[in-house]
């Protein structure tokens, strides 16, 4: 072979050498890209549930208080005087806190839910005060003597309520500033 030959094969073979190993670190590269790409793409995926599961979270929150504050209302209706006076007033009254009543349940499934279980328990506590208040407004309708004990009710369903909305808002600023 000539020199010629032999720094034409050399110079052949450096070519191929060289596009081959540009070609590695090309392809190693474009690895390294989509793997970014794909962590970048799970993230994304993973902050989207967490802002779908925070925004389910507050509305059935919201909700419930919602919901809450109607029987509540509807309790306090059938203690007022002229619901004492009459009838047809505190069965409107009466007929409005079941109907609250019967739209409260599903919310406290939902808060129940989506939890966290603090948040579920103090909604499970608020629903029970109410519940005791409600039966101290009946009480208290056919004995208005018992309104001292229907204003402790609710009192209680109050501190309740306002333990209540502490959960939930705990549950929603710690979203805020801690999103995992």
């Amino acid at each position: 072979m000539t020199n010629a030959a032999v720094i034409a094969l050399i110079t052949a073979l450096a070519t191929l050498g060289g596009a081959a190993l540009a070609g590695w670190f090309a392809l190693q590269a474009s690895r390294g890209q989509i793997r970014h790409q794909e962590q970048l793409a799970a993230l994304q995926r993973i902050a989207s549930r967490r802002e779908q599961q925070h925004s389910a979270r507050k509305g059935a929150y919201e909700q419930f208080i919602h919901q809450a504050v109607q029987v509540s209302q509807a309790n306090g209706d059938m203690v007022q005087p002229d619901a004492q006076d009459d009838t047809d007033t505190y069965d409107e009254a009466l007929g409005r806190a079941r109907a609250a009543f019967k739209e409260l349940w599903p919310l406290l499934a939902l808060v129940s839910v989506e939890g966290p279980h603090y948040a579920a328990q103090s909604a499970e506590q608020l629903t029970n005060a109410l519940k005791a208040e409600h039966t101290k407004a009946r009480r208290t309708h056919h004995s208005p003597d018992l309104l001292p004990e229907f204003v402790e009710a609710s009192r209680e369903r109050q501190a309740c309520q306002w333990d209540f909305v502490a959960a939930a808002r705990r549950v929603v600023e710690d979203f805020v500033q801690f999103p995992q």
